[in-house]
């Protein structure tokens, strides 16, 4: 009996070819590629594959330099297919392999727009690594979107490996992606058919691997010597694997480059006022830091000096906000290092520019410097790295200070915030991306959780400025209140994790209309279907279909809503309105096991920011203005 895993896989691939050969399938077959084909079969048992995996543009030796090169990035569209790649090649390679289907940028921007992580995640994948090896073994919506990329030049693959598996759109993904790739001669491995499967995947890249020779063997590949060499010298290849000045986000069907944000350029300049200080003169090389996203920023200083007499570091960098609209784009950040007699530590200081902490709420204490606790570690990591480069181990005192922080701090939301007389060092991965929504809808929920660390429990989410003149009525006085502009899904989320007991969403009809069919961020951007759900609900409480074709072409919610006043379904189209708001409101709380006895109503007005007049109440919400 064979019982050692060696020899039984051995003898698996025998009896495959055997099995081949008196099929007569082993003919047809490129004896290069075997491996391959045997590969596959063994992990599926289905001998199919031999007749429905095609090749397309495939070069095998330039695909095996690229695994060999130490820089390989591998994507999956599952982490089943992830944990399936062989852990020992991708050492010996240095390559690396990834999927983002549970990461949360991902998970948020599908929720957001209603499409799938598998989507979401090649997308997200496309703006990090656009010449990676993609392999998808399970969604052909991510196959899809895949090709899309391809075609509008935001992606250029150094392979697909296409097999899906499924019934629905899996045969028609494939048959597209066979087309993208021959248009524009990108190398493809394709399981056409409805077979394939996350396992396909993985033996797929294994195969691609083993290849090579010696791979599986541990510390036999001269690859894993060149990364041995590369980690003891402190540049980490495979855990950088992208420049910042090379990762690009893909929104709204545009190509946008990244930057760094405050906290990456805190960091590059406390890592050359330190070696400036340990070398005891001004150094003009560049400066490099791994940030958390695991994308690696290097610049030249700005600035760069050492002041003998007081022996202390100096260096300043610029920031690059990339193709964010950012204020503080452009700003030099300055570091100042000296020595601290008789410790070890390490102390970091704010300086000029720097805000200080005002409100409670902030993961700082009122009082102290707003620089936040990612950033604080990045700075302390670059000062502990000087330090090890220099054989020392004496303590460091570093000043981080911005001399037009002041000024800028007024165009940010800062004093909002309670974070008065600079800016913040901020960014919890070390990168800007452009555009990006995510920083505004943090400093939403930044301010819901500061007003509820102050005690307060009834809060108004406001959209947009039409109604601040609204809730200055009386029955407002005593509630707080947060413009969460068109972040409703995650401010209803911030205020259930803050345990309000009683908010109210008030809103213009144009904005919040939406929600009743369930759209969370009104931006026009993700949904505009005002029109249509009005001639929805017209539609279902009577309305003829002369009527419903008047609403659809009116050119706003509140002409719309003029037009449907002069009828006698108007009061029932409203209630049907508010008691679908009501209902996707419920929704997203019964969906948050930490959300209690929250209540949260809503409530829609109609005109302009001058005048404007009650639409209707959410039955919660009548409960909350009216017990």
């Amino acid at each position: 009996m064979i019982d050692k895993p060696y020899e039984i896989e051995k003898k698996s691939m025998e009896i495959i070819e055997e099995e081949l050969r008196s099929k007569g399938l082993l003919d047809s077959i490129d004896p290069t590629l075997l491996p391959l084909f045997k590969r596959v079969i063994h992990t599926s048992a289905d001998f199919d594959y031999a007749e429905n995996l095609k090749f397309i543009n495939f070069s095998l030796e330039d695909i095996k330099k690229l695994l060999m090169s130490g820089t390989a990035t591998i994507i999956t569209d599952t982490n089943m297919a992830l944990s399936g790649i062989n852990k020992t090649v991708l050492k010996n390679s240095g390559a690396k392999a990834l999927c983002f289907m549970n990461d949360e940028e991902v998970k948020k921007a599908a929720k957001e727009r209603g499409k799938t992580r598998a989507i979401i995640s090649m997308e997200y994948a496309s703006g990090l690594y656009k010449n990676a090896i993609y392999s998808i073994g399970n969604a052909p919506t991510a196959l899809i979107r895949t090709g899309e990329l391809i075609e509008q030049g935001l992606l250029n693959p150094a392979l697909i490996i296409a097999v899906p598996v499924g019934f629905v759109n899996v045969v028609e993904s494939k048959k597209y992606i066979e087309r993208v790739c021959k248009a524009l001669h990108i190398p493809l491995i394709c399981a056409e058919g409805r077979k394939g499967g996350s396992n396909i995947s993985a033996a797929i890249i294994n195969a691609l691997f083993y290849s090579i020779e010696n791979i599986r063997n541990e510390d036999s590949s001269p690859a894993l010597e060149e990364r041995k060499k590369d980690l003891k010298n402190g540049e980490d290849k495979n855990k950088a694997g992208v420049s910042y000045e090379d990762k690009y986000i893909i929104s709204h069907g545009r190509k946008l480059r990244c930057g760094f944000t405050t906290g990456s350029c805190a960091a590059l300049s406390a890592l050359g006022a330190a070696r400036n200080l340990f070398a005891k003169k001004a150094l003009r090389e560049p400066l490099a830091i791994m940030t958390p996203k695991g994308v690696e920023v290097k610049v030249l200083p700005e600035s760069s000096s050492y002041d003998e007499k007081e022996n202390t570091g100096y260096c300043s960098v610029l920031k690059d906000a990339g193709e964010d609209m950012d204020v503080t784009d452009g700003i030099e950040i300055f570091a100042r290092v000296s020595l601290l007699e008789n410790s070890s530590n390490i102390v970091i200081e704010g300086g000029e520019g720097i805000g200080r902490v005002t409100r409670k709420g902030l993961s700082q204490d009122v009082g102290e410097k707003a620089i936040n606790p990612v950033p604080l570690a990045m700075i302390e990591e670059s000062l502990e790295r000087a330090r090890e480069e220099a054989g020392l181990e004496t303590g460091l005192k570093c000043t981080i200070s911005v001399p037009k922080g002041e000024e800028i701090a007024l165009s940010t939301f800062n004093k909002n915030l309670g974070i008065e007389g600079g800016i913040s060092i901020i960014g919890t991965t070390g990168i800007v991306e452009p555009m990006s929504e995510k920083a505004f809808s943090d400093a939403i929920c930044l301010e819901i959780s500061q007003l509820a660390a102050e005690g307060y429990k009834r809060l108004i989410l406001l959209i947009g400025n039409y109604g601040k003149e609204y809730i200055k009525r009386p029955e407002f006085s005593d509630f707080k209140h947060v413009v969460c502009s068109n972040f409703i899904g995650e401010a209803i989320d911030a205020v259930i994790a803050n345990k309000y007991e009683e908010v109210l969403i008030v809103g213009h009809s144009g904005k919040l209309i939406k929600l009743s069919g369930g759209i969370m961020n009104t931006h026009s951007l993700y949904a505009d279907c005002r029109l249509e759900l009005i001639t929805l609900y017209a539609a279902l409480n009577g309305a003829p279909l002369s009527l419903c074709k008047r609403l659809l072409d009116q050119v706003s919610t509140d002409e719309a809503l003029r037009l449907l006043s002069e009828t006698d379904i108007y009061e029932k189209v409203l209630d049907s309105l508010l008691d679908k708001i009501q209902y996707h409101i419920n929704e997203r709380i019964r969906r948050d096991r930490a959300a209690g006895t929250i209540k949260i109503g809503a409530l829609l007005f109609t005109g302009n920011s001058k005048e404007n007049s009650l639409l209707g109440i959410s039955s919660v919400g009548k409960e909350i203005l009216y017990k």
